[in-house]
Formats: C-alpha cells, structure tokens, sequence
C-alpha cells in the first residue's frame, strides 16, 4: 500500500493539492501537506430576501435542520412498534451481567423523571452572549451558522444522507445546491487556507465521494472543481478506498458511519468490490434525535428547537460525552449540563440519566428504535451494477450503448419512437431492480457487515481476511466500549470455516480520530505515483467530459 517517493518532492507536490471531504454534517478541508484537515459545519445561511412591507413571505423561508426530520417533531409518545423494541432492549440489560457477575440493575425512566423535574437550575450568569454581527452579509458559512438569526436568513445544508441535497423546497435544485458547495469551499479556501481563487488554476483538488455516489453527481463534483472553482487538475475517490489507504490495510471490511447515512463495502488492493456495497439510510444524527426522544420521557428541564443548528449540535455533544457501550455502568448517574447558547443567559442543569445512554448507541444493532425518528423511506441499498442514470456525453456509457443499439435495431425494422421509449422505460426498471432492495426491515450493523462480505464470491482466503478485518471510520460512532461489542457480535455470527484469531475490530486508527481517517487517506493517496494516472486536467474534461471520468476513476466509480 506504501511507495518510495522522495520527500521533498512529496512535499512540494502535497502543498500544491487540497483534499475535500464533504459530508451531511462537516466538511473537512486542507492542504495533502496539512497534519489534520480543517473542519466546519458543512451549511450556508443566506440573507433573506423581504418584500415591500419589510417582512419576510413565509414561502421565502427555508430551514434545513442539522438532522433531516422530514414532517416529524418531538415524539412525545412511541410508536408501539419502538416501544416493543425499547422495552424489549431494556429487560435484556436489566437481566445481563456486569463483568464480575453481579447483576446489573436499572431505575424506571418514571423514577429519573420525577427527579428530573425537581432538579434546580444554576444562573452562571445572566449577561447574555450576544450574537454575531453579520450586517452586509449577505450569506454567512460553516460554523458562524449557529449564531445567525433564524428570522433574516435561510439555512441550507447542502449534503444529506451522502447524496447532494436535492428537493423541492427553496435553494432545492442540483444547480443551487452546487452553487451553495462552490460558495462554501470557495470561502473555505480564500479565508480558511489563505487562498486566492485566482490562482487554484496551480493547484489540484482531490474529492472523496461516497462508495455509492450517484453519477450525474459526480460529473457535477468535477464540474465544481474544474470549470466553477478552477483548479487546474483534479480527480474523486470513494470514502472506503482511501479509508485503506488511510491506515496502511490491503484488505478490509470498510464501514463508513456518518452522520445521516452508513456504508460497508470490501475493499482489496484500492477496489471496492461493487456487489459488496450496502448503503443504510440512517447515521449518527438519528441517533441524536434518538436521544432527545428518550430525554424528553425522562422530564429533562432544558427545551430543544429541533430545527436550530445549535440546539441539535449540542444535543450531539451530549450524545459523543455521555452514551457509552459500558454494562457495568447501571443505575440513575448525575450529569451537569451546561447551557451557553447565544441570546440567551448562561445556565448550568443537574440532571439525572440511566440506561438511556447504552440504549442510545446499541439503536446501531437495534435499528427498530429509530423508527420512530428515521423515516418510513429509509432503505438498504445495494449497488450490484451500474446505476440507472446514465450520462449522454459518455459514449461508453451502458445505457448509452444500450439505448444506441436498440433505436438502431428499431429504425431498421421501421418501428416507431413511441415503442423505443417504452422498451427503454422497461431497460431502466430492469436496471433499477437490480441496484435497490426496498425494505421496511432496517439492517442493524453488523448484519449489513455480514451481508456485504457473504455478498461477495470470494475465495475462502479472501473471506476470511475480511471477516478478519473491520475498519471503522467516519464521526457518527465514537463511543466508549464499540470495539469490544461489536467484535463480539461480528465473532458470533461468522461462520465457523472463516473463524480466525484474532478477529480485529479497529475503531481506532493510526491517527486515533476514526472521523479523519479517509481525509488523511486521500492525502496520501495523491502523493503516490499510482496518483498520476488518476488527475484529471481542465482541458481534458472540456473536451471529453465525463468519458474521462470513467477512464480515470479508481475502484470503478462509474
């Protein structure tokens, strides 16, 4: 996985390359030279726009959350279907055993409630934080996003669920939310990275995508670093694939844990196998709302705007602080929270928690409990071909071919257009059959690890070093005690032929931080001189556009 390169020409080349890792939460950024990558909240807030009587129309207003939430609020009471799986996870623990084999024992959330509620409220101080003056802004980026007010401007999130945000609402379309990435990054690099734009035409852009990224999209990704940003060379990388390089494996079980969205794939020698890829819609935010759902039974004093950046950011620094996979932890524990948020006064709340901090991480393995938080259309997704969009600038293009070969059989025959496109609506539901597995049934962790491998035609070897080796990365699942347990879990369901000793989990890399695992890869990656087959100039994409993407694309990205 490691190249001889000289390292003052390594250094000069790292320098002149920035690596980008966009994701529904942050946005890591830097230079391939830089030690860790910058990081922000990957958001834009924009001025809204008032009419003549000074106020804004309600359909000028948009609010992305940090969280999707779709049309859901507060859950005030679970759905039976979560409620079942709640009270069934909760007897579980209650009748485990700590480590020296005492039982453990559990205070009704009932009992943490009424406490909850009589617990007093500490005034730290009642000078109020004031906010940020963002007057002749017209648009304001990454973290400065929690201090706007909500009434002047808009707040987008220009990525959910690892795909661009695309919907129907305000700043919705793909040509506004790749107009929201260029403001963002641009700004990034100029006050961020002391960069001109002017002169990125002397430096190249590398990108991580994810294992599934749409393709239309990834011909827009390179349409925003090459013609909109103007790098002079540039080239995409799947998150699994530098993931491997990032921490020096050949051969891995790749799970990505975001934030909205996790990803397994197998990944050998830079390649991710694509019949191997799973994508389930769900991540560290759901968890988040998680959470808020079991605190609001528990009577917490503190009241949380779900649709506010910063409520739902300090929600998640609650969640990375406090849950754990620890069972010898039981009984009611004492928290201080403190509450700083801006425009308001500085409070300080002695909660008590329980066993809400272990059920919270194990929704992984029992994703019945996000249910009630991740919508109805969540679905595993496995991509076994290529995708049903095709791109027509693309003359290697399956569909392309396809679609040519059959309008050439039908002008010979004499037939009409009107029976071409029917036929061609029958390829694309043919191809979409083969690409997505709809399902209610949402796959816990380690099932979609056991199925992403069992997937794969591999030889006995070959399966047996990726039942061996299982790479975490990504932010969305940094908790105290994950290795061990899901070591556990993995080594119970692994058929017995592909058994081996030992049977890593790693959940901590070379760099000890999981979330900047695939950034550092990619930093590296680009310095190697495998990197030169993969640049892409700005000339050669004017000129073949996205024929050259699938040239170049490393692990078969189209």
């Amino acid at each position: 996985m490691t190249e001889s390169v000289n390292p003052h020409v390594q250094a000069l080349q790292a320098s002149t390359i920035l690596v980008f890792h966009p994701g529904s939460r942050n946005l890591r950024f830097g230079r391939a030279s830089d030690a860790q990558p910058e990081t922000i909240i990957h958001a834009i807030a924009r001025r809204r726009n008032h009419g003549q009587s000074g106020t804004s129309c309600s359909k000028n207003i948009h609010h992305d959350s940090l969280i999707p939430l779709g049309a859901r609020k507060i859950i005030s009471k679970f759905p039976p279907e979560v409620e079942s799986a709640r009270l069934q996870l909760c007897h579980t623990l209650q009748t485990s055993l700590k480590t020296d084999g005492s039982p453990r024992y559990a205070t009704p959330s009932q009992q943490i409630a009424a406490y909850n509620k009589r617990s007093k409220i500490e005034i730290i101080s009642e000078d109020i934080p004031a906010r940020k003056d963002f007057n002749g802004r017209s648009f304001v980026v990454g973290d400065d996003v929690f201090d706007v007010d909500s009434n002047e401007f808009n707040i987008h999130f220009p990525w959910r669920r690892g795909q661009p945000n695309i919907h129907e609402g305000i700043g919705g379309s793909i040509s506004s939310v790749f107009t929201d990435l260029e403001v963002i990054w641009s700004s990034c690099i100029a006050e961020k990275l002391d960069i001109p734009i002017k002169d990125l035409k002397h430096y190249k852009a590398v990108v991580i995508v994810p294992v599934m990224f749409d393709r239309v999209h990834a011909r827009e990704m390179l349409n925003l670093v090459l013609n909109r940003l103007g790098f002079g060379m540039a080239f995409l990388l799947q998150d699994h694939v530098s993931a491997t390089f990032g921490c020096g494996l050949a051969a891995a079980t790749v799970v990505d844990v975001g934030d909205q969205k996790i990803s397994v794939s197998c990944v050998e020698d830079g390649i991710s196998f694509p019949q191997s890829r799973i994508e389930l819609k769900y991540g560290g935010g759901d968890l988040t709302l998680a959470l808020w759902n079991l605190l609001s039974q528990c009577a917490v004093p503190f009241n949380i705007d779900l649709t506010c950046p910063w409520d739902v950011n300090f929600l998640a620094a609650m969640k990375e602080k406090f849950c754990h996979f620890d069972l010898n932890r039981c009984g009611p524990e004492e928290q201080t929270i403190l509450w700083n948020k801006p425009g308001d006064i500085v409070k300080s709340y002695n909660i008590l928690l329980g066993d809400e901090l272990l059920v919270v991480p194990l929704s992984f393995f029992n994703p019945d409990l996000l249910k009630g938080s991740v919508s109805s259309h969540s679905v595993v997704v496995t991509q076994r071909a290529f995708t049903q969009t095709h791109l027509s600038d693309d003359p290697f293009d399956a569909v392309f071919i396809s679609e040519t070969s059959r309008r050439g059989l039908k002008e010979a025959e004499g037939d009409v257009e009107d029976d071409f496109i029917d036929e061609n609506k029958d390829h694309e539901n043919s191809i979409e059959k083969t690409n997505k597995i709809d399902t209610d049934q949402l796959l816990g962790i380690e099932q979609a690890i056991l199925q992403s491998i069992e997937s794969c035609s591999f030889n006995e070897e070959l399966k047996r070093r990726m039942y061996s080796s299982v790479l975490i990365v990504g932010g969305g699942f940094k908790f105290k005690g994950l290795g061990p347990w899901l070591q556990n879990k993995i080594s119970m369901n692994t058929p017995r032929i592909f058994k081996t000793d030992p049977q890593e989990v790693i959940t901590q890399p070379k760099d000890g931080d999981s979330a900047l695992t695939c950034w550092k890869g990619a930093a590296i990656l680009s310095c190697l001189e495998t990197a030169h087959e993969l640049w892409i100039k700005q000339s050669e994409w004017i000129t073949c556009g996205s024929r050259v993407l699938r040239e170049r694309s490393l692990s078969g990205l189209l």
